[in-house]
């Protein structure tokens, strides 16, 4: 679980203003991570479009940008729900 949250730090914020995702079909991948002190935490990843990650509080993309980390957060979600 440790992996998965750095990876979403990673991610770059979501640029601000107004974007359109003309490829977004609506898919996303979601994990519901439980820690041991009761605490929990919901990560949607969408898989198309604009490829938005959020954790509820934080807006970031999975497009790339420049970094490998949305590729990475996606492959490691993908293992997990496979």
């Amino acid at each position: 679980m440790t992996k998965l949250v750095d990876e979403f730090d990673q991610l770059q914020p979501f640029p601000p203003g107004v974007a359109a995702c003309p490829m977004d079909d609506g898919s996303f991948i979601l994990a519901l991570l439980a820690y041991p002190d009761g605490h929990r935490v919901r990560i949607e990843v969408d898989t198309t479009g604009c490829r938005l990650v959020s954790n509820g509080d934080v807006v970031r993309t999975a497009s790339g940008f420049g970094t490998t980390a949305g590729p990475k957060l996606e492959h490691q979600l993908g293992r997990l729900t496979a």
